[in-house]
């Protein structure tokens, strides 16, 4: 820092895109103690008040790209130079709207073109000389800023030493008088029994004895201590252990404070001391918690952690031992820095991690926050982790601190993945089964149909041949022939309804005139009422997606009649640009979703995993009393256009 007296520099800048003029109003400063800095644009001027201070400013009104106004506007938006006197320079006299805008940017004063040296020089030295009155006093207020803080420390010194005695007057004190640096006699104090179980009189019989009372591990500090008292090099107070006259050992410390004459000759010095065995005791206890905390901490997969909240920055204070042999990251490079956490993150989902969890963190009475992301390790490898924490708050709610533990997952995900793709292919495998079964059905059905249904009719062909050619001559034979018929009628029913149950003929047709055979099967067979809703009489579908239509809605029949006791049944079917969308409604008794889940019914399990496998999802809203809605959405591929 420089010294009051020292000389001042002072510099003008002068700005004009004219370098004729700047040569002159350079010129016309020539001899004074300043230093001339030219700029030639605004954009210069702006740059060169960066680098330094300037006493005042000489500017053109009148420059291309920047013009003096917008120069003095953009010059007094700087803290630093938001004080900085401005004079225009202008070849034009200015109207007053002009003048008045100058002073309002921090003009000072205005001088018109061509500039009379004699003025430019009076006005600049009053400007420079203000700047001097003004750096000289700046200058005075920094060395009485410097005599205010030597005296502060003094003052500290002195409050360190007050602090010593009242703190270290606890038990008893004993005194020391020093003599040409050495210690002559030693004064115990009445209350010294207390503490060493020894009386004052025994001490002054025994000079010897105090040291003898130190455990002799602690001897040599006791010793060290004293001498560098006596060489004035050290007075800090010292913890050490005594035997105490009844043989038990005893922890206390031992706080010196010095006496010096008015030439500041050590004179003697007063030891204060105090027993801190319970203290020790107390800190033995919690540091063996803390050793066992840290060894468990090290043992365990997770890292833990602790960070401070500072404003919307998170600034670690605490890690586990582990961090190093989990991360790969030394304490040093973690403790204090706040962008380790967020710039470890995998770019992929660091800002939607980063902003989940500050929004946790400042969101009012939450308390705690769990998230799963990739995180770097020193090597350059990325790891999923879970990141589980505890906000801890103010009584204002507050977040002060975050406590919480990175586990390492990335096993864990490895197996989720591979789980998934095993979950993906069984999905792939009952949906070929599906389809299998499906075509195995139809051609079942086929032959069912062709086959027996040809067999039956023949046979009642037979039947009907035999009661007419011998019906009337033997009435037994005749009442045969008809119990045969009934009997075939009824097996031809029977294959009816196999067939039927296997592939209805009505789905070679379409999806909408199959579901609309099986609301008609379903009101025949329960007299329930069963409405299909739908705009298109043709949906145009896929064989397996039609198939898989057809199964969904029969299934659902089956549970509004069997388990919802529905008396109606709606269902509508549409086609939309993602896909088809199914709803069957019923006003059955309904259950409570979250009560029965539903992984336990087979039917619904069924119906999500068919819509899964297709690529659809399922909905479902049931209510006790309130009937049953489970929506459908099914994607359809696109099918190539044929020309």
């Amino acid at each position: 820092m420089l010294e009051p007296n020292t000389p001042i520099p002072v510099s003008v800048l002068i700005v004009d895109d004219n370098p004729d003029k700047l040569t002159a109003l350079a010129a016309a400063l020539e001899g004074m103690d300043v230093e001339v800095v030219t700029a030639a644009s605004g954009t210069e001027a702006l740059r060169k008040l960066l680098e330094q201070d300037f006493a005042v400013v000489l500017l053109d009104v009148n420059m291309p790209v920047m013009d003096g106004f917008e120069t003095a506007r953009m010059i007094r938006s700087r803290p630093r130079s938001e004080h900085l006197p401005i004079i225009f320079i202008t070849a034009e006299r200015l109207d007053e709207d002009a003048r008045v805008q100058g002073y309002e940017l921090g003009a000072v004063d205005y001088i018109l073109s061509p500039v009379l040296p004699q003025i430019l020089r009076s006005k600049v030295t009053a400007f420079a000389d203000l700047y001097r009155l003004r750096e000289q006093v700046a200058r005075h207020n920094w060395a009485l800023e410097e005599q205010v803080e030597a005296c502060t420390a003094d003052l500290r010194e002195s409050e360190t030493r007050y602090r010593r005695i009242t703190e270290g007057i606890t038990d008893y004190q004993y005194t020391v008088r020093i003599e040409n640096g050495c210690a002559v006699e030693t004064t115990q104090g009445a209350a010294c029994a207390t503490v060493t179980g020894y009386t004052a009189d025994e001490f002054a019989a025994d000079p010897h004895l105090w040291i003898q009372m130190v455990a002799p591990e602690d001897r040599d500090l006791v010793r060290e201590r004293a001498r560098q008292i006596l060489a004035e090099q050290d007075d800090s107070p010292i913890e050490y252990r005594i035997a105490q006259k009844n043989g038990e050992t005893r922890w206390i410390s031992d706080t010196a404070i010095l006496f010096r004459d008015g030439s500041g000759k050590l004179l003697s010095y007063i030891g204060a001391v105090k027993d801190i065995t319970e203290r020790k005791r107390t800190e033995q206890v919690l540091k063996e918690l803390s050793d066992r905390l840290q060894h468990i901490l090290a043992s365990t997969p997770a890292v833990h952690y602790a960070c401070r909240v500072d404003g919307e920055h998170l600034v670690p204070t605490y890690a586990s031992p582990n961090l190093k042999n989990t991360w790969g990251y030394d304490l040093k490079e973690y403790l204090g820095n706040a962008e380790w956490w967020w710039s470890n993150i995998h770019p992929e989902g660091r800002d939607g991690v980063i902003g989940a969890i500050r929004a946790a963190v400042m969101a009012a009475g939450r308390s705690h926050y769990a998230h799963e992301y990739r995180f770097r390790r020193k090597d350059g490898s990325y790891r999923w982790v879970h990141d589980e924490l505890q906000i801890i708050r103010d009584q204002g709610d507050q977040p002060m601190e975050i406590v919480g533990s990175w586990l390492d997952i990335t096993e864990r995900k490895h197996l989720e993945n591979e789980l998934e793709e095993s979950h993906q292919l069984l999905r792939k495998l009952a949906e070929k089964a599906e389809i299998l079964r499906e075509q195995e059905r139809k051609r079942i059905a086929r032959e069912v149909h062709d086959e027996l249904g040809q067999t039956l009719t023949a046979l009642r062909m037979d039947v009907a041949l035999i009661n007419l050619r011998f019906g009337g001559q033997n009435a037994a034979l005749l009442e045969k022939a008809q119990g045969m018929a009934v009997l075939l009628d009824q097996a031809d029913r029977c294959v009816r309804n196999v067939v039927s149950n296997l592939h209805p003929a009505a789905l070679d047709m379409g999806v909408v005139p199959a579901i609309r055979w099986l609301c008609n099967e379903f009101s025949a067979r329960t007299g329930c009422s069963c409405v299909l809703n739908t705009v298109e009489e043709h949906v145009d579908l896929d064989e397996a997606l039609a198939v898989a239509v057809f199964r969904i809605v029969q299934e659902l029949l089956t549970n509004a009649a069997r388990h919802a006791k529905a008396s109606s049944v709606n269902i509508t079917l549409a086609r939309h640009d993602d896909g088809i969308h199914l709803e069957v409604r019923d006003n059955g008794k309904g259950f409570d979703p979250a009560a029965v889940a539903i992984n336990k019914s087979f039917g619904l399990l069924g119906i999500r995993e068919r819509a899964i496998a297709l690529g659809g999802d399922v909905g479902l809203v049931s209510a006790p009393d309130q009937g049953t809605v489970v929506a459908i959405r099914l994607p359809v591929k696109k099918k190539r256009s044929k020309k």
